[in-house]
């Protein structure tokens, strides 16, 4: 009878040792699972948010941003003073311009050059003259212009004060009754071109032309 209760007590040493593996299983399951929790809340914690995201992409847009205005700025600038070739083309024809009126004002005060194709016109200030007469002193008030090249209009306006001292001394040797015939024009006009010449030897004389003719 005491052999049966004691058989009875006695614990199966299998069942103690798989209660044994059962909970060290257990235990290791455990901690597989709270490693992981811990590892998805330091996870958490450590990504940045959506608003810092946002923040750090909106900066670097507004530096990108930035920089391509002041790239814009700086090239349109730089553009500005670069003069273009239409600028430097105009500003040259503007200083060539400037330069040829300049030369144009070589001379007497009141010598003016026109330069029509093949031809220029040297346009002289008006004489007046005093000229001899038996009765009460006359005058005479002429305008000329002669008609040269555009190369050899300068050469006139040079020795534009030399032409009018010569002209003014011929005019007053003719007589009033010389400037009374009318045939006396197409002589005063070759015998001014003849006196033209020997001031401007150099120069070519194609025509004088007279614009104005007063006898007072």
């Amino acid at each position: 009878m005491d052999r049966k209760n004691d058989t009875a007590e006695q614990v199966d040493p299998t069942e103690g040792a798989d209660g044994g593996r059962s909970v060290g299983k257990l235990a290791i399951a455990m901690a597989l699972v709270a490693s992981l929790c811990a590892g998805a809340a330091a996870g958490f914690f450590l990504a940045p948010s959506p608003q810092t995201q946002h923040a750090s992409v909106t900066s670097i847009d507004g530096s990108l941003e930035k920089g391509n205005d002041e790239n814009t700025a700086a090239a349109k600038k730089k553009k500005e003073k670069t003069p273009s070739k239409k600028e430097k083309k105009k500003k040259q024809k503007k200083s060539n311009d400037k330069k040829k009126s300049d030369d144009e004002q070589f001379g007497a005060k009141g010598v003016s050059t026109f330069i029509s194709g093949n031809s220029a016109f040297v346009e002289f200030p008006p004489l007046l003259v005093s000229v001899r007469s038996k009765r009460s002193p006359r005058h005479v008030k002429i305008r000329i212009v002669i008609e040269t090249t555009p190369e050899d209009s300068e050469a006139f306006a040079i020795h534009s004060y030399h032409i009018i001292d010569t002209l003014n001394t011929y005019l007053r040797t003719i007589d009033i009754a010389q400037f009374e015939d009318p045939t006396m024009l197409s002589v005063l006009k070759e015998r001014i071109a003849h006196r033209a010449r020997l001031v401007a030897p150099e120069a070519v004389i194609h025509e004088v032309l007279v614009t104005e003719f007063l006898l007072s």
